[in-house]
C-alpha cells in the first residue's frame, strides 16, 4: 500500500513538473496574423482579397492565408525581365524552405509556405516571418540584382 501511495505521489509530482504545453495554432485569420505581426514590429495592410501586404526594405510582398486558414504563403514578385533561369535554378538548388521561379511573364518570383495542419506554436509562425524576410533580402542580392 505504501508503494502505491509513493508511486502515485511520484507520478503527480512529475505530472505537475512538466512544462506547460504551448498552445498549438491550426488555423489563423487575417486579423490574427496582422495582430501577431504588429506585436512583432511588422507593419501590414490588408488588400481587397484579404491578403496582407507586407513591405520589406521598401518592396511590396504578400502573405496569403489559404482558404481553409491552415496555411500561409509568402510571395514576392518583381516586374523585371532578363533574370537568367540559371540564377533561379541556382537558388532552388542551394536554398531550403523556399522556391523561386520565373512567372508566366518571365518575372522572378519567390515563395515560402507554412503548413499549420496538426498545429504549430506561435514561435514557429514568428520564425517563418523572420525566414521570409531573410530569404527575400538574400534572394534580391543573389537572383534579382
Amino acid at each position: 500500500m505504501t508503494r502505491l501511495i509513493l508511486s502515485s505521489l511520484l507520478f503527480l509530482t512529475l505530472l505537475w513538473a512538466q512544462p506547460a504545453q504551448a498552445q498549438l495554432i491550426q488555423r489563423m485569420s487575417t486579423a490574427e496574423l496582422s495582430k501577431l505581426m504588429n506585436e512583432e514590429g511588422y507593419s501590414t495592410t490588408v488588400d481587397a482579397d484579404g491578403d496582407l501586404i507586407w513591405k520589406i526594405e521598401g518592396y511590396r510582398t504578400l502573405l496569403v492565408i489559404g482558404s481553409a486558414k491552415t496555411n500561409l504563403l509568402f510571395r514576392a514578385s518583381f516586374a523585371q525581365k532578363g533574370v537568367p533561369l540559371s540564377k533561379v535554378n541556382a537558388w532552388n538548388q542551394s536554398k531550403r524552405y523556399s522556391r523561386a521561379y520565373l512567372d508566366s511573364d518571365g518575372d522572378p518570383s519567390l515563395q515560402l509556405d507554412l503548413d499549420m495542419d496538426g498545429g504549430v506554436g506561435k514561435e514557429r509562425i514568428k520564425d517563418f516571418l523572420k525566414t521570409c524576410g531573410i530569404s527575400l533580402r538574400t534572394w534580391l542580392k543573389e537572383v534579382v540584382n
